[in-house]
């Protein structure tokens, strides 16, 4: 294959660049996770404004905020076919990816990356005190 690039692990002060390189970022969440973890990078992921496809239950989080923003694809894991057919579209309709792709950006806008934070802060405090 030699229209994709495998990198070995990126530090954090160069993420961005090797993120934002490509057109198609895939995130997959194993059967069974869903309610319990949404991949923090997703976030970067669609700050950097790259089409975002989502393999997860449909219930799942990362699932419901690609298909409400319309900034990637959505699929269960492990359906190749429904992935490659995904990009395979992708590639013949650049006009599709550039909007999904903006709508990638704009999705980022919508979310407040303290408040997760703020809320782990929180629940560690109340954990440790209960000690």
């Amino acid at each position: 294959m030699t229209n994709v690039t495998f990198l070995p692990f990126q530090p954090t002060e160069t993420l961005k660049f090797s993120l934002s390189a490509a057109d198609i970022h895939i995130v997959s969440l194993k059967k069974g996770f869903s309610g319990y973890l949404v991949p923090s990078k997703i976030y970067n992921i669609l700050a950097t404004g790259c089409a975002l496809i989502a393999a997860g239950d449909a219930e799942c989080e990362m699932v419901d905020m690609v298909q409400k923003y319309e900034c990637g694809f959505t699929c269960r894991p492990g359906d190749i076919e429904a992935i490659v057919s995904f990009i395979e579209k992708c590639y013949n309709n650049r006009s599709f990816l550039k909007r999904i792709s903006e709508n990638a950006r704009n999705t980022a806008l919508h979310y407040d990356f303290e408040k997760p934070l703020d809320t782990a802060h929180k629940l560690f405090l109340e954990l440790t005190q209960q000690g």
